[in-house]
C-alpha cells in the first residue's frame, strides 16, 4: 500500500513547511507527523537511517536518530519545493488526485499478470508497488525540482538535481521474474570453463574474491555489480552550461551478450547541473554506497520465482568501468600530469615538452618483458635505456593507508583538493570489502579505441588540429636530441621552417584512395554509425 499523509486538515504542506514560525504548535506537531512518515518508510525499506530534508542537508546526509533530524528542520527549516516527500516514500502519485485507486490497482495486477506471481502473498509488496509506482511520476517530480533549482537561482548560481533511483525494490522485481532469474545463475551453471578469459567469472579477481570471502561466493545467486560513470550534454553544442551525469549498473551475473543489454542495466543516479560534479561526486553517491552496504552486510530478503523459495540476497560492487577523466573522480588519483599513472604513482617516468607544455610518457617502458628489443632504443624514444623493472603493483591495504587521513570539504568552495596525487579518499572505501578487491577502478575499452582511432586517423591524414604532428613536436624532438632526421630545416631566404616527411606521411592520392575506402564501407544495420557520412572527399578528412 502507498502511504499518503497530506498534513494537517486545516492547512497545506507549503504552509505548515515554510509560511508559519517554526515555534509555533502547528509546526512542532506537523514535523511529528512527518518523522512519522520517515520512520514507517526507514522501517519498510529496511534503512539504517533517514535522509534530513533540512535545506543546507537536501536529502545529501543520513542520521541514524530521527531526533537529530526533527531538531535541524525545527531549529532552521525544510529545504524549498519539498512538498513531495520523494525520499521518504513519497511520489506525485500519492498527492495527485488524478491518479485513482483503480487505476493503481490496474497497474499491480497487470504487472502480476506478467510475471505470474501472486504478490498478495508476498510481504515485499509494498516495495515492489513503489518502485512502479515511481516509474510513472518520474518527469512529474523533475518538473516539481525545477522549482528548487529557480528558488536557489536567486541568491545564487544554479544547484544540481539529485535524482536517485533505489535499486533495491528493482532487484525483488527481477527476482521475482520466473524469465530472468534462471540467468542469474548462468555463471556458475552454464558457463564454459576452459581456463579461457570468456567472462568476468574466470578473473583472477571474481576467483580471488570467492575465496576471501566464501559465505558470498556459496550462493551462487547473489550480485556483482559492474558500476559505470559518464556525463552527456543533451543539447549538443548549443549549450555549453548544462551536464547530466549518470550512474549506471551492470549485472555480471548474466551470460556476456545480455550484461549490457538496456534491460538488465539498472540507472541508480542522474545528476544535472551546469557544470559536472567532478571531484565532488562523491556527495551524490551516497545514498547508493548506503544501499550496497545494506546489500553487504544484511542483504535483503527475496522471492527466487525459479525455485519458487524465499532466500537472502546480498551484493557487491565488483569494479568501476569508466573514461581516465572519470577514473580520477572515483578513485581520488590525480590522473593529470607528470603523475598521472595510477599504478605506477610516484615511480611514473615522464619528461616535460618544453615547446609543447605538456608531459609526455616515452620512457614509460618499464611493462615491457626484460628482453624486449624496444628497451634498448633509445634514439626512438627519449634518449635513455630502459633497464628498469616495473614496480609491483599496490594491495588495497597499502592505498588505503595512502589516503586515509586525506580530510577533503566536498562540494564546499575555497576548499580544494590537497597538492599531491590522492585528492581524496574515496567513498567507495566505506564499503568493507573493497580494499580487498585486486582491481578497484577499469578503463572503458571503448573510450582508448576511439581516442587511439582519432589520433592515427588525424595524424595519418594530417587534419589541422587534430593531428599529433607539427613544429612544436619537431623542435621537442631537437631539445631531446632524438630522431635527427625529422627535426625542422631551414630554408634559405624563408622564416618558416621545413619538417621532413615522416615515414607515415601520406600523398594527396594516398589520402584520397584511404578516403575512398572508408566512404565506402558497407557494415551490417546496426554495427555502427553511417561512416559514409562522416568522411569527406573534398576536404580528404
Amino acid at each position: 500500500m502507498v502511504r499518503m499523509l497530506l498534513g494537517r486538515e486545516e492547512m497545506d504542506r507549503n504552509t505548515w513547511m515554510y509560511e508559519i514560525g517554526r515555534a509555533t504548535s502547528e509546526f512542532m506537531d506537523s514535523v511529528d507527523e512527518f518523522i512519522t512518515v520517515a520512520e514507517t518508510d526507514q522501517l519498510e525499506k529496511g534503512n539504517t537511517a533517514i535522509s534530513c530534508p533540512y535545506k543546507k542537508c537536501k536529502n545529501a546526509r543520513w542520521y541514524a536518530d530521527s531526533t537529530d533530524i526533527k531538531s535541524h528542520l525545527i531549529a532552521r527549516e525544510f529545504m524549498r519545493g519539498y512538498t513531495c516527500w520523494s525520499f521518504h516514500g513519497e511520489s506525485l502519485a500519492d498527492l495527485n488526485p488524478s491518479v485513482s485507486d483503480n487505476d493503481t490497482d490496474n497497474e499491480e495486477n497487470s504487472y502480476n499478470s506478467d510475471n505470474n506471481v501472486n504478490f498478495d502473498d508476498m510481504n515485499e509488496d509494498k516495495d515492489l508497488h513503489q518502485c512502479k509506482v515511481c516509474s510513472t511520476s518520474r518527469y512529474k517530480c523533475g518538473k516539481l525540482t525545477d522549482n528548487v533549482d529557480s528558488d536557489v537561482s536567486e541568491n545564487g548560481p544554479p544547484a544540481k538535481l539529485l535524482w536517485y533511483l533505489p535499486i533495491i525494490p528493482r532487484l525483488k522485481r527481477l527476482f521475482a521474474n520466473e524469465k530472468d532469474v534462471k540467468l542469474l545463475r548462468w555463471h556458475a551453471e552454464d558457463r564454459k570453463n576452459d581456463g579461457k578469459m570468456r567472462h568476468v567469472a574466470d578473473s583472477h579477481q571474481w576467483k580471488n574474491f570467492d575465496k576471501d570471502f566464501e559465505e558470498f561466493g556459496d550462493e551462487i545467486r547473489n550480485i556483482r555489480f559492474g558500476l559505470s560513470s559518464d556525463g552527456i550534454n543533451p543539447f549538443g553544442y548549443l549549450s555549453s552550461l548544462h551536464s547530466t551525469w549518470h550512474v549506471l549498473l551492470c549485472i555480471y551475473n548474466l551470460p556476456p551478450w545480455l550484461c549490457m543489454k538496456r534491460k538488465y542495466i539498472m540507472m541508480s543516479l542522474l545528476i544535472q547541473g551546469p557544470k559536472q560534479p567532478g571531484n565532488d561526486i562523491d556527495v551524490y553517491l551516497q545514498p547508493l554506497v548506503d544501499e550496497m552496504m545494506e546489500l553487504w552486510s544484511t542483504g535483503i530478503h527475496v522471492y527466487f520465482a525459479y525455485n519458487k523459495e524465499y532466500f537472502q540476497l546480498r551484493a557487491m560492487l565488483f569494479c568501476t568501468i569508466n573514461d581516465f577523466p572519470t577514473y580520477g573522480n572515483l578513485s581520488g588519483y590525480s590522473t593529470k600530469g607528470k603523475k598521472a599513472c595510477p599504478i605506477c604513482e610516484e615511480n611514473t617516468h615522464s619528461i616535460w615538452l618544453t615547446n609543447c607544455k605538456k608531459p609526455a610518457f616515452m620512457g614509460h617502458r618499464r611493462e615491457l618483458a626484460e628482453n624486449h628489443p624496444y628497451r634498448k632504443k633509445a634514439d626512438i624514444f627519449d634518449g635513455t635505456i630502459e633497464d628498469r623493472k616495473l614496480p609491483p603493483p599496490l594491495d588495497g591495504e597499502t592505498t588505503l593507508s595512502k589516503v586515509a587521513n586525506i580530510n577533503v570539504m566536498l562540494g564546499k568552495k575555497g576548499f580544494g583538493p590537497p597538492k599531491g596525487i590522492w585528492k581524496k579518499k574515496s567513498i567507495f572505501w566505506k564499503l568493507p570489502y573493497w580494499k580487498h578487491l585486486r582491481v578497484r577502478h577499469c578503463i572503458d575499452v571503448m573510450h582508448i579505441e576511439k581516442n587511439v582511432c582519432e589520433s592515427l586517423i588525424g595524424l595519418l591524414l594530417n587534419i589541422p588540429g587534430k593531428t599529433k604532428d607539427g613544429i612544436k613536436v619537431r623542435r621537442d624532438m631537437e631539445l631531446m636530441n632524438i630522431r635527427p632526421e625529422l627535426q625542422p630545416k631551414d630554408i634559405d631566404g624563408r622564416s618558416t621552417k621545413f619538417l621532413p616527411p615522416a615515414c607515415y606521411t601520406m600523398s594527396k592520392v594516398e589520402k584520397t584512395k584511404f578516403c575512398q575506402c572508408l566512404h565506402g564501407i558497407k557494415v551490417p544495420s546496426g554495427y555502427s554509425a553511417n561512416i559514409r557520412k562522416l568522411v569527406s572527399m573534398k576536404d580528404l578528412k
